[in-house]
């Protein structure tokens, strides 16, 4: 403020002081400023903080070696899961391969030459009649 005498009622005329630098160039100059030099009084005052740093490392490495365990397992299972069900669909069309009226004929009819007949076997035929729906009025 310069030196003014004021008389009476005169406002008094405030001068709009404009920062000389922007905030930004501002926070550099103050990250600038830092002295990094440390005292061993100092380190032994960080020395919590810089556990802390530490084991969040340590937490963030575990973290991440477990989650490449997990995707090897579950790509491990994935190739599983499709051989299983693609032997259950081979093993299924087996099934219902084998139990065809026609295969079980010529089953029989294979048993029945080798000789190997006994009381049930004579008995079992290949039907020639198609089934019929029984209704009970």
């Amino acid at each position: 403020m310069s030196n003014k005498v004021i008389i009476g009622d005169e406002p008094e005329i405030k001068e709009d002081k404009k920062p000389s630098t922007p905030k930004i160039e501002g926070a550099f100059k103050r990250l600038s400023d830092i002295d990094f030099k440390l005292n061993p009084n100092q380190l032994i005052g960080q020395m919590p903080f810089i556990l802390f740093c530490f084991g969040l490392i340590m937490v963030l490495i575990w973290s991440s070696h477990n989650n490449d365990n997990l995707n090897k397992k579950i790509d491990k299972l994935t190739k599983e899961n499709k051989e299983l069900r693609n032997q259950y669909i081979i093993n299924l069309s087996e099934i219902m391969n084998a139990s065809r009226q026609s295969n079980i004929a010529e089953k029989l009819k294979e048993f029945n030459s080798q000789g190997k007949r006994t009381k049930d076997t004579d008995y079992v035929k290949e039907a020639v009649i198609p089934p019929t729906k029984i209704t009970i009025e």
